[in-house]
């Protein structure tokens, strides 16, 4: 027997012990950081020190994410005419089971989002659930499991596309009068979006953020206090925003964490620029 083909349709979610690990270290690495920034007379090791926690937080993050372990990530398994659902083992620890049926050849792997009337009758805005069905090549459909969680449908479109897998993502809405409408969304889920532009322009200003306001913020400021402050407010804020813009806040969380010793080095570098350059 082959092994499965295994196609990751969650998001994987970390320990919380590495989780710990990684804010403990983004943590040192900021407290070193702005003591070398603050103490610009001090040896230099502190400065150093910052820098090799910082790298060391990052190659963790990267390592323990990168790898991914698929007991902890809801995923499908295809292969010898099968497929099933398994939940990550938080889902199951919840009481989600895993599902499995034949798979046969022709197939289509169809995800189903039925929605219902929220606030009047027609809007379509109310999600009720998510259902994992089987199309045979002859049109019969088969449920593979009737309630779906733990499934982001963009990792889910992506990583099926990648892996061959035949798939279509369905809306199914049921009106209050009983109506049932089916539509195909899967080009939603599957085509890049036209403001892909202005979100990678957006990143870029994001993530150079600690640049231009280190800059900004020594030009205006000689004194370490205030200068501090502008960097710990400004980061604050962004962590703020990109915990409150994902889906998953572990996930958002770690992110934050890690971003924490490289804010702090850009900044610290643009403010040490800028006042070198003064001292002239």
């Amino acid at each position: 027997m082959n092994a499965p083909t295994r196609v990751a349709v969650g998001t994987q979610a970390l320990p919380f012990s590495i989780v710990l690990v990684l804010l403990i270290l983004a943590e040192a690495a900021f407290a070193f950081i702005v003591f070398a920034v603050m103490r610009p007379h001090e040896p230099l090791w502190w400065l150093l020190s910052g820098i090799v926690i910082a790298l060391s937080c990052v190659l963790l993050g990267e390592f323990a994410y990168g790898r991914r372990n698929w007991d902890r990530t809801t995923h499908l398994e295809l292969g010898d005419g099968r497929v099933a659902f398994v939940p990550s083992r938080k889902l199951r620890r919840m009481g989600h089971v895993a599902a499995e049926a034949s798979f046969p050849t022709g197939g289509i792997l169809e995800y189903h989002i039925r929605s219902g009337d929220r606030y009047f009758t027609g809007d379509h805005d109310q999600f009720l659930r998510a259902s994992l069905w089987i199309a045979e090549s002859n049109g019969t459909k088969r449920p593979l499991l009737s309630d779906v969680v733990g499934v982001n449908p963009k990792t889910m479109a992506s990583n099926l596309l990648r892996a061959g897998v035949p798939f279509r993502f369905v809306k199914v809405y049921e009106s209050q009068t009983g109506e049932n409408v089916e539509s195909n969304v899967t080009a939603f889920y599957t085509q890049r979006s036209d403001n892909v532009s202005k979100r990678m322009v957006f990143r870029i200003f994001i993530g150079t953020a600690n640049l231009w306001l280190g800059t900004m913020s020594a030009f205006l400021f000689h004194d370490v206090v205030p200068v501090v402050a502008i960097g710990l407010v400004s980061y604050f804020l962004i962590a703020i925003g990109t915990i409150y813009s994902k889906t998953s806040k572990r996930t958002a969380c770690l992110q934050v964490a890690t971003m924490i010793p490289v804010y702090a080095a850009g900044y610290g570098f643009a403010v040490i620029t800028v006042w070198s350059f003064f001292r002239r």
